[in-house]
């Protein structure tokens, strides 16, 4: 005689299923349990092996050859959508499989929009233009900020830019094993909050990247989990002067040996093209 199940099965789903999908599987199955996958596939991601480490690796050394070459395109008169797409092209043309998500290439006031694309304004002299970008490579996202100058940068820009650069290198090398992922963001902040300019710091201070191009550990006051090894996460503190200017620098880093490795290899100085 077949056994009656009593229990009822358990069904563990994607977060971001379509609900098309999500329908189906309730049209079979209308007495599961449904449970969200998250708690099992995060702890399996979270942590990277030495095979993702590498894939990773070589998507953010496609990404920081884009930007070497996307610089030519940053000049007085471009557009933002002319530097997007070169960053497209360039990041395609040596490798890549796609992009990670549409390019940012905002410049002066747009600059201070942190989640800003990109649009028809032209490049001036004495702007600041923030290229914030990725690859996907064999399945694993890149993420690369960088901000440069166009013909000149006076002293206050400089002096922003120099604040977002210290936070982002102290954060990068403060973070260690065993330190909870608040705390990383706690170090770019307080330097930013030091200096004046906190209330500036609109985002938090990073994210995970993966095969998603934002997922755990995320790098925000809150956040009590523990930096371990193989955790891959950007580093992105940023500054932002509302209808003026901003500054973003952001590198990815993999815990190894007790402490961040930085992927991007690409210069943090001020660039002034």
């Amino acid at each position: 005689m077949r056994q009656i199940l009593t229990k009822r099965p358990t069904i563990a789903v994607d977060g971001r299923m379509w609900s098309h999908f999500l329908l189906m599987l309730l049209s079979v199955a209308p007495d599961a349990l449904y449970r969200d996958a998250a708690s099992v596939m995060t702890e399996l991601r979270i942590r990277k092996t030495s095979q993702e480490i590498e894939l990773l690796e070589k998507s953010a050394e496609i990404a920081d050859a884009a930007f070497l070459e996307t610089l030519n395109e940053c000049r007085q008169g471009n557009s933002e959508h002319q530097i997007a797409a070169k960053i497209v092209y360039e990041l395609r043309r040596l490798g890549a499989d796609g992009i990670a998500f549409e390019p940012v290439a905002s410049s002066g006031p747009n600059a201070a929009l942190p989640h800003y694309r990109s649009g028809e304004r032209k490049l001036e002299k004495g702007d600041l233009v923030v290229l914030d970008f990725g690859c996907l490579y064999r399945g694993y996202n890149s993420d690369i900020t960088r901000t440069v100058a166009i013909g000149n940068c006076d002293a206050e820009k400089q002096k922003v830019y120099s604040i977002v650069r210290s936070a982002q290198e102290e954060a990068c090398q403060r973070a260690l094993q065993g330190m909870e992922a608040q705390s990383v963001d706690g170090i770019a902040r307080t330097i930013i909050e030091a200096a004046g300019y906190g209330q500036f710091f609109i985002h938090r201070t990073g994210h995970g990247i993966g095969l998603e191009i934002h997922e755990e550990p995320y790098i925000v006051a809150g956040n009590s989990e523990k930096l371990a090894e193989g955790m891959a996460f950007s580093v992105e503190p940023g500054i932002y002067i509302h209808g003026q200017y901003g500054v973003r620098i952001e590198d990815i880093v993999v815990m190894e040996a007790g402490k961040a490795r930085r992927l991007n290899k690409s210069s943090r100085e001020l660039m002034i093209l």
